[in-house]
């Protein structure tokens, strides 16, 4: 019997690369399915909000490039089908095909598309807080870090003590991977613009959408969203036995530091 079954559901890239690590470790096969099956959805996932399928005969080496590769944090894409059929999934900035991963999306595509990506949710949210900036809401800022038990990245956004009065209402909201793509009621996805959540999160805060000035905190976070997007990685700035006399980091225990937003 495989030690993957056939309809293996998978929520999400995170939930993938786990079954696949798992496969990887605990077994020999050498197809996800043990060769019993060539089934182009033999196992199914929710990729990017587009609902993905795994092909039975899928191989052992295929699976470890594509673990290799999500291991430096990489991107998918869909390569457009000739046939209006299904696509392939694509595995890192190059956008090529693995041999031996076949990777599918259920719905026909005609143009590259961005699926996913790790993190993708939160750097969503970290670029829509930049479109408040440049949209003249400076007075919104951040404050990011790891929960407790250190599995969950949060993020708390609020406004700037003494830039809305008293009749502002709400003025902060949390939010954190655990969440899923659900933020403030939206559902993020890879293909959701930063300007759209934007928009969301001053429709959930009102008090974001007020006017304020403040280009020097505005730049400093325009370089560290700069670096995020570089490195890949999250921004932490509070954690259980986090030392922030040098600065946040970006990417949690990575070593690579930024310095504390100025006061």
């Amino acid at each position: 019997m495989a030690f993957i079954p056939p309809g293996q559901r998978c929520t999400d890239l995170g939930d993938l690369v786990r079954l696949l690590r798992r496969w990887v470790a605990e077994t020999s096969e050498a197809t996800v399915s043990a060769g019993t099956s060539t089934h182009p959805a033999y196992v199914t996932a929710l990729l990017g909000g587009v609902e993905c399928v795994l092909a039975g005969d899928t191989t052992r080496s295929g699976v470890q490039a594509f673990l290799d590769r999500m291991d430096h944090r990489t991107t998918l894409w869909v390569v457009p089908s000739r046939t209006g059929r299904m696509c392939r999934v694509a595995v890192g900035d190059d956008a090529q095909p693995l041999d031996g991963f076949f990777l599918y999306t259920e719905q026909p595509f005609w143009a590259p598309r961005l699926l996913d990506a790790p993190d993708v949710v939160a750097v969503r949210v970290l670029q829509a807080v930049a479109v408040l900036h440049r949209r003249g809401h400076q007075h919104v800022r951040v404050s990011p870090g790891m929960s407790p038990s250190g599995v969950y990245w949060r993020l708390t956004l609020s406004a700037a003590p003494g830039s809305v009065g008293e009749d502002a209402g709400r003025r902060e909201l949390s939010w954190s991977t655990g969440n899923g793509t659900d933020v403030v009621g939206l559902d993020v996805t890879a293909s959701t613009t930063p300007d759209a959540v934007a928009d969301a999160l001053v429709a959930a805060v009102p008090a974001f959408g007020r006017p304020w000035r403040d280009w020097t905190y505005a730049g400093w976070y325009a370089e560290l969203l700069a670096l995020v997007e570089r490195e890949r990685r999250l921004p932490v700035s509070f954690a259980d036995w986090f030392d922030d006399s040098q600065g946040w980091e970006v990417g949690w225990g990575t070593g690579v530091r930024f310095p504390a937003p100025p006061v």
